[in-house]
């Protein structure tokens, strides 16, 4: 999957419903929309109190949450003579195992780190039978 696709608002969506983050896609832009919650529901989903968007694309935290809320495990598979980085996550145990992204860093490898993290969760979606978010909402 190119890094460009991993832009796509249908993309953002499915992987936020998959991992169960409340929500609704932005009309605005391609982010997930957080409702204001109580402190408890904050608490239960591990959602930054406050904060009004969800998107493990851009920001550290949101793809560390969803790592460990699918069981996603992450790793440096290689560095090249170079020094960039190929950044791997994978599922490694449970539902979706064997699934596996591979993300290369081009200077920020956090970055290449959000990349394989939302990628994995891409594919163990669709591994699930999760090819769009319409059919499995009731």
């Amino acid at each position: 999957m190119a890094d460009t696709e991993y832009n796509s608002e249908e993309l953002i969506e499915l992987v936020a419903e998959f991992a169960e983050i409340p929500g609704h896609l932005s009309e605005d832009d391609d982010r997930w929309v957080v409702p204001r919650l109580s402190a408890a529901d904050y608490d239960r989903t591990g959602l930054t109190r406050g904060r009004t968007w969800w998107d493990p694309r851009i920001d550290n935290g949101d793809a560390m949450q969803l790592a460990v809320r699918l069981g996603i495990d992450t790793y440096t598979a290689h560095i090249s003579l170079s020094g960039k980085r190929t950044v791997s996550a994978g599922k490694v145990d449970g539902p979706g195992l064997g699934v596996e992204c591979l993300s290369k860093s081009t200077g920020d490898n956090l970055a290449a780190m959000r990349r394989a993290i939302f990628g994995t969760a891409v594919k163990m979606a669709q591994e699930a039978g999760w090819n769009t978010v319409m059919s499995h909402r009731s």
